[in-house]
């Protein structure tokens, strides 16, 4: 016996439900809500400043900027890592008279380096290595990334630093944030990573070796070691040895050498010159097997 099926009312069941599933999504997004913060009650980090006779350098430089109303703001939390007048002395600006006198163009990134966009307690910076990197205001190339920062590197191990600059006191608190009382100018970085290792006459070795590592590639481009140094958008560590360091690693090989050297016919051994065992003759690339005692002297970073 055969049986008829009707097709239709499936198709009409699953149109209907297309267009309620159509007609839903083409609903509006309900406008973004913004977020208002209340405002804080009491002195602000920026009134501190304003009335503390400890902090009238740092005053100075801050309206020459334009950055005192900023910290005025008790609407926003701040960290100010402040220098107080014994500060600027140590950092050799002795009066309020020579601040007049600096440029506005490198008196604000100088100042924007000192300030963090949130609330940083003592309790809050770690002691542990590596530094932990909290962003300032400074942007140094605003037109590559607006969200560009250059960091700071506070740390309470052994004692307080932010840059390997003194924490002098710490957590004076203001309604809109927190200061810490340092004991010089932190200045920003003032070069990249490669014009250290460039012109560093202790880093001779790693220069050469970063130069033949880019070999055939343009130290312009960014897929370089050279490029990469030079990105001001990087945010690299490099552990960097040092010459002497260069030269340990090539004696150890060398020690290396003459232990496989030294497992080979005696002929090979023959082939060195009598008296040539002397450490001046490494330096020299005279490799050779050294007694014990010059060994010991080798891998213990001797000299040369």
């Amino acid at each position: 016996m055969s049986r008829s099926f009707n097709f239709r009312w499936p198709i009409a069941v699953c149109a209907l439900w297309m267009g309620l599933s159509l007609s839903s999504c083409n609903k509006n997004v309900p406008d973004a809500v913004p977020i208002t913060y209340p405002t804080a009650s009491g002195t602000s980090i920026g009134d501190i400043i304003n009335t503390d006779p400890n902090y009238s350098f740092l005053k100075a430089a801050l309206i020459r900027a334009g950055m005192l109303t900023t910290l005025q703001d008790n609407t926003k939390l701040f960290t100010l890592f402040a220098p107080d007048n014994a500060a600027f002395i140590a950092s050799g600006i002795p009066s309020e008279a020579v601040i007049a006198t600096i440029p506005v163009t490198s008196l604000v990134p100088l100042l924007q380096y000192h300030l963090v966009s949130q609330r940083i307690t003592s309790t809050q910076i770690p002691s542990t290595f590596p530094n932990f990197q909290y962003p300032s205001f400074l942007n140094p190339a605003p037109t590559l990334s607006a969200l560009l920062r250059l960091t700071t590197f506070p740390t309470t191990r052994n004692g307080a630093w932010v840059n390997n600059i003194p924490i002098k006191q710490a957590n004076t608190a203001g309604a809109n944030g927190v200061i810490h009382t340092v004991a010089a100018l932190v200045a920003p970085p003032s070069r990249f990573l490669w014009d250290r290792i460039n012109t560093d006459a202790d880093m001779t070795y790693l220069r050469a070796a970063v130069i033949r590592a880019d070999s055939g590639v343009v130290a312009t481009n960014p897929s370089s070691l050279v490029g990469a140094l030079n990105n001001i958008g990087a945010n690299l560590t490099v552990f960097a040895p040092r010459d002497s360091s260069f030269r340990a690693f090539s004696s150890t090989a060398a020690l290396r050498a003459c232990a496989k050297q030294n497992r080979r016919p005696s002929s090979v051994r023959k082939s060195i010159p009598s008296g040539s065992r002397k450490v001046s003759d490494v330096a020299a690339g005279r490799f050779f097997c050294a007694t014990e005692p010059i060994r010991e002297s080798l891998l213990f970073g001797a000299r040369f």
